[in-house]
Protein backbone atom coordinates (compact mmCIF):
# COMPACT_ATOMS: atom_id res chain seq x y z
CA UNK A 1 0.00 0.00 0.00
CA UNK A 2 1.61 3.52 -0.77
CA UNK A 3 2.17 5.82 1.95
CA UNK A 4 0.93 9.27 2.05
CA UNK A 5 2.57 12.35 3.57
CA UNK A 6 -0.01 14.36 6.31
CA UNK A 7 0.31 17.95 6.70
CA UNK A 8 0.23 20.11 9.80
CA UNK A 9 -3.26 21.55 8.75
CA UNK A 10 -4.69 18.11 7.44
CA UNK A 11 -2.79 16.11 11.26
CA UNK A 12 -5.08 19.25 12.84
CA UNK A 13 -8.34 18.60 11.53
CA UNK A 14 -7.90 14.65 12.03
CA UNK A 15 -7.44 15.09 15.74
CA UNK A 16 -10.16 17.71 15.87
CA UNK A 17 -12.49 15.17 14.33
CA UNK A 18 -11.70 12.47 16.78
CA UNK A 19 -11.77 14.62 19.76
CA UNK A 20 -15.49 15.69 18.62
CA UNK A 21 -16.47 12.05 18.44
CA UNK A 22 -15.20 11.09 21.72
CA UNK A 23 -16.83 14.09 23.35
CA UNK A 24 -20.31 13.20 21.69
CA UNK A 25 -19.84 9.44 22.25
CA UNK A 26 -18.32 9.10 25.43
CA UNK A 27 -15.98 6.78 24.49
CA UNK A 28 -12.29 6.74 26.04
CA UNK A 29 -9.85 6.58 22.68
CA UNK A 30 -9.86 6.48 19.22
CA UNK A 31 -7.14 5.24 16.90
CA UNK A 32 -7.55 6.12 13.04
CA UNK A 33 -5.34 3.43 11.03
CA UNK A 34 -4.89 1.86 7.56
CA UNK A 35 -5.65 -1.34 6.28
CA UNK A 36 -2.38 -2.33 7.02
CA UNK A 37 -2.11 -1.30 10.99
CA UNK A 38 -0.38 1.94 10.32
CA UNK A 39 -1.48 4.45 12.71
CA UNK A 40 -2.20 7.23 11.28
CA UNK A 41 -3.91 9.43 14.52
CA UNK A 42 -4.86 8.47 18.17
CA UNK A 43 -6.53 10.61 20.83
CA UNK A 44 -7.54 10.47 24.02
CA UNK A 45 -6.56 7.76 27.14
CA UNK A 46 -4.20 6.18 24.64
CA UNK A 47 -1.00 6.13 26.50
CA UNK A 48 -3.24 3.22 28.62
CA UNK A 49 -2.71 0.97 25.63
CA UNK A 50 -0.27 -0.14 23.06
CA UNK A 51 -1.40 1.81 20.19
CA UNK A 52 0.64 -0.07 17.65
CA UNK A 53 0.00 -3.53 18.80
CA UNK A 54 -3.88 -2.34 18.74
CA UNK A 55 -3.50 -0.49 15.21
CA UNK A 56 -2.28 -3.88 13.92
CA UNK A 57 -4.87 -6.61 15.26
CA UNK A 58 -7.71 -4.43 14.71
CA UNK A 59 -6.54 -4.68 10.97
CA UNK A 60 -5.91 -8.53 11.09
CA UNK A 61 -9.65 -8.81 12.91
CA UNK A 62 -10.75 -6.69 9.97
CA UNK A 63 -8.57 -9.05 7.59
CA UNK A 64 -10.25 -12.16 9.19
CA UNK A 65 -14.15 -10.81 8.95
CA UNK A 66 -13.87 -10.62 5.11
CA UNK A 67 -12.62 -13.89 4.86
CA UNK A 68 -15.37 -14.84 7.14
CA UNK A 69 -17.77 -12.89 5.12
CA UNK A 70 -16.40 -14.21 1.66
CA UNK A 71 -17.15 -17.77 3.08
CA UNK A 72 -20.65 -16.94 3.97
CA UNK A 73 -21.74 -15.05 0.71
CA UNK A 74 -21.07 -11.15 2.04
CA UNK A 75 -19.34 -8.89 0.39
CA UNK A 76 -18.13 -7.22 3.40
CA UNK A 77 -18.29 -6.55 7.35
CA UNK A 78 -17.60 -3.67 8.03
CA UNK A 79 -17.22 -3.39 11.50
CA UNK A 80 -16.26 -5.89 14.49
CA UNK A 81 -16.87 -5.77 18.18
CA UNK A 82 -15.19 -7.18 20.75
CA UNK A 83 -17.37 -6.74 24.59
CA UNK A 84 -15.17 -7.11 28.06
CA UNK A 85 -16.51 -6.42 31.65
CA UNK A 86 -14.64 -3.56 31.44
CA UNK A 87 -13.65 -2.23 28.25
CA UNK A 88 -15.45 -2.79 24.70
CA UNK A 89 -13.90 -2.19 21.23
CA UNK A 90 -15.61 -0.98 18.13
CA UNK A 91 -13.56 -1.45 14.96
CA UNK A 92 -15.19 0.15 11.58
CA UNK A 93 -13.71 0.29 7.80
CA UNK A 94 -14.13 3.31 5.99
CA UNK A 95 -13.00 4.47 2.25
CA UNK A 96 -12.27 0.41 2.01
CA UNK A 97 -8.54 0.98 3.15
CA UNK A 98 -8.94 3.44 6.58
CA UNK A 99 -9.85 1.75 10.09
CA UNK A 100 -11.68 3.75 13.13
CA UNK A 101 -10.65 1.86 16.65
CA UNK A 102 -12.36 2.65 19.07
CA UNK A 103 -12.38 1.94 22.98
CA UNK A 104 -15.57 2.41 24.95
CA UNK A 105 -16.48 1.15 28.76
CA UNK A 106 -20.12 1.01 29.86
CA UNK A 107 -20.61 4.83 30.44
CA UNK A 108 -21.83 4.88 27.12
CA UNK A 109 -23.60 2.04 24.76
CA UNK A 110 -22.95 0.54 21.54
CA UNK A 111 -25.29 2.58 19.73
CA UNK A 112 -23.70 5.88 20.59
CA UNK A 113 -20.39 4.66 19.46
CA UNK A 114 -21.49 3.86 16.24
CA UNK A 115 -23.63 6.68 15.99
CA UNK A 116 -20.93 8.96 16.06
CA UNK A 117 -18.13 6.53 14.48
CA UNK A 118 -20.46 6.60 11.17
CA UNK A 119 -20.45 10.84 11.10
CA UNK A 120 -16.21 10.84 12.00
CA UNK A 121 -15.85 8.45 9.78
CA UNK A 122 -17.66 10.19 6.73
CA UNK A 123 -15.75 13.33 7.62
CA UNK A 124 -12.20 11.64 7.95
CA UNK A 125 -12.78 9.77 4.44
CA UNK A 126 -13.33 13.19 2.77
CA UNK A 127 -10.09 14.54 4.24
CA UNK A 128 -8.15 11.35 3.50
CA UNK A 129 -9.22 11.11 -0.21
CA UNK A 130 -8.01 14.42 -0.73
CA UNK A 131 -4.85 13.47 0.84
CA UNK A 132 -4.83 10.04 -1.53
CA UNK A 133 -5.77 12.10 -4.28
CA UNK A 134 -3.27 14.66 -4.13
CA UNK A 135 -0.49 11.53 -3.05
CA UNK A 136 -1.33 9.78 -6.49
CA UNK A 137 -0.97 13.53 -8.63
CA UNK A 138 2.69 13.40 -7.36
Amino acid sequence: MPQFQLFNDEIERIGKILKEFLKNSAAKAAILTDISGVVMSKQGFVQRYDVEAIAVLSANAISATRQMASIIGESIFNEVIFNGKRNNTYITVFGDTNILVTIFDNSTTLGLVRLYAYKASEELNQIISKIKERSEKT
